[in-house]
């Protein structure tokens, strides 16, 4: 150890200093309080042997005057005395000493104290390595929380919260919640609204939740169906987070303008609808496992439909809520959950409930992440000539292949649907595509381009042969979609079995002309032969379909692709 000697007899300096350099100490020794102050806070000893008496500032006086300078630390202070009397020694302890030894020094006794308090040093620093690593833990752990916090705040629109139909209260367990309210309007004015309870809490919950966010978002913006975005949130999940995290999720779509309303509820308290009164009206069924558990194979897409005849308010909670645990220990339940949202008028439904969990609590913590989203659903009439939405059905189930999906896309959702993404996000959720949704991709946008631009638009791919010639039918792409008042295109997609393999049948149809097929190969070759610059498209897809076959003017086109 570092040991400050303090004392004014050279004498006895020397010969305590000899014995301390015997046993292996560094010694610094002086000979007044007053070097000793100086020195302490630079030199930092281990441990300080203090003479009583000296002249000018005696080391009691000394001894208070070390404690004063508040090293942040332990700093043992022994007396070294020839009174023996209990007032001294009393006195001493009051101004902060730790032991004291009788002079003459017995070194023996001297040794003793000395390896004792080694002993609590040595436990003193690792108490202050521990401390100092748990600091770390805890400042690392707040910036983990930041920006986890500010995360989910930027991946949470701020225009949800101007959504007059959706009133929502998130109440987190601990400083980052695993549940999640997100809302958004398709181009169609439909209110999607998503509830998620991701597995756990604190940071690692809210990051089972993150990767459903901008899925729902992207998906919604382009009017795709609440079972297409469900399926396509459940494979992700799938993919990207642990096999013992999944997310109980409620996906919600409300129609306005059709007065209806669409769940899919997987491992949630099922939602209801509650009128003006507080009256029971509809309880959704909840006949899904959480979002992440299934295989894209297993997944069940089925939503359920109810048609509004009055006005309501569909309530969705995660289950946070309903065991809420009080002081008692009893759950929150579902029969207070009603009694509250019964006891206050529509308007103050979320307040009443949130005054009843506090009241239940009486003072303790949430044990779960709470989340709760209420939507204010009413029938209104369907705006004047409005124009038709995106129209995506799903029939059939996903175990054992089976699926077929039609997509009709008319004038109003061509000018701003990227389809080919959009198509492929249909084709995916057909077992065994995933493989192939490169190849599948490159179909999908050869065939509904051609669809688009022959079809609907009237392009002539001949232009891109002349200088700037594919400036120029970008530019008349651009223009005539611009002005496009009608038509549409219409996808199928199958799967199918053909000679005992798995196939993809892809058809696209469109309302114009038709496409001129037969002037984008040779004479008496098939359509996979061209060589006609502008034709390579359709050749590379015909290379990679088992099958490519045009009908009619060339509005209708069928394509195999073989899965195996």
């Amino acid at each position: 150890m570092k040991i400050l000697l303090v004392d004014d007899s050279e004498h006895s300096i020397l010969i305590v200093s000899a014995f301390l350099d015997m046993m292996g100490h560094q010694v610094l020794a002086v000979t007044s309080g007053a070097e000793a102050l100086r020195m302490i806070p630079t030199e930092r000893p281990d441990i300080v042997l203090l003479d009583v008496v000296m002249p000018e500032m005696d080391g009691f006086e000394t001894a208070a005057r070390i404690r004063a300078l508040n090293l942040g630390r332990w700093l043992p202070l022994v007396f070294l005395t020839g009174n023996t009397e209990n007032a001294a020694i009393a006195r001493g302890i009051e101004v902060g000493g730790d032991d004291y030894l009788i002079k003459p020094v017995a070194f023996v006794m001297l040794k003793a104290k000395l390896d004792a308090f080694a002993r609590m040093l040595q436990m003193q620093r690792q108490l202050e390595q521990k401390s100092a690593e748990l600091e770390q833990y805890y400042h690392a752990a707040e910036e983990e929380q930041r920006v986890g916090a500010h995360l989910m705040s930027q991946m949470v629109r701020a225009d949800m919260r101007r959504e007059p139909l959706l009133a929502y209260w998130i109440q987190p367990a601990h400083n980052l919640s695993g549940d999640l309210v997100v809302a958004a309007r398709t181009p169609g004015g439909v209110l999607h609204v998503l509830l998620a309870d991701g597995t756990g809490h604190g940071l690692a919950a809210s990051l089972n939740v993150l990767p459903i966010v901008d899925p729902f978002y992207s998906m919604t913006a382009r009017g795709v169906s609440l079972g297409v975005i469900a399926s396509e949130v459940n494979g992700k999940i799938k993919r990207w987070l642990p096999v013992e995290r999944c997310v109980a999720a409620t996906l919600i779509a409300f129609d306005p303008a059709a007065g209806r309303i669409e769940v899919w509820s997987g491992g949630i308290p099922p939602p209801f609808l509650l009128d003006a009164g507080g009256r029971m009206l509809h309880e959704f069924a909840n006949p899904h496992l959480p979002l992440g558990v299934l295989a894209q194979a297993e997944f069940d897409a089925r939503t359920e439909l109810l048609y509004l005849e009055q006005a309501a308010q569909l309530i969705v909670c995660s289950d946070g809520v309903i065991e809420a645990e009080g002081a008692d220990g009893t759950q929150f339940g579902r029969e207070r959950l009603f009694a509250a949202l019964r006891q206050a008028p529509a308007a103050g439904r979320l307040e009443q409930l949130k005054g009843a969990l506090a009241g239940h609590f009486a003072g303790r913590s949430a044990n779960d992440d709470m989340a709760v989203a209420i939507i204010d659903c009413a029938p209104q009439p369907a705006a004047p000539q409005r124009e038709e939405l995106p129209m995506v059905r799903v029939t059939g189930t996903c175990a054992g292949g089976g699926w077929r999906v039609r997509a009709r896309m008319t004038a109003r959702e061509l000018k701003y649907l990227d389809a080919a993404p959009f198509l492929l996000e249909l084709a995916r959720r057909f077992h065994g595509i995933e493989a192939h949704a490169a190849q599948i991709h490159l179909i999908l946008s050869e065939l509904f381009n051609n669809a688009l631009d022959h079809g609907l638009l009237d392009l002539d791919s001949r232009i891109k042969q002349a200088p700037g010639g594919v400036e120029r039918f970008l530019a008349l792409r651009r223009n005539r979609l611009g002005d496009l008042r009608a038509g549409s295109v219409d996808i199928e997609l199958e799967i199918i079995a053909e000679g005992g393999r798995p196939m993809l049948a892809i058809r696209v149809r469109d309302s114009g002309r038709g496409f001129d097929y037969r002037s984008y190969q040779e004479a008496g070759a098939g359509i996979g032969a061209s060589t006609v610059p502008h034709g390579r498209g359709i050749a590379l897809v015909s290379n990679l379909c088992a099958r490519l076959e045009y009908q009619g003017s060339g509005n209708e086109v069928s394509a195999l692709y073989n899965l195996a």
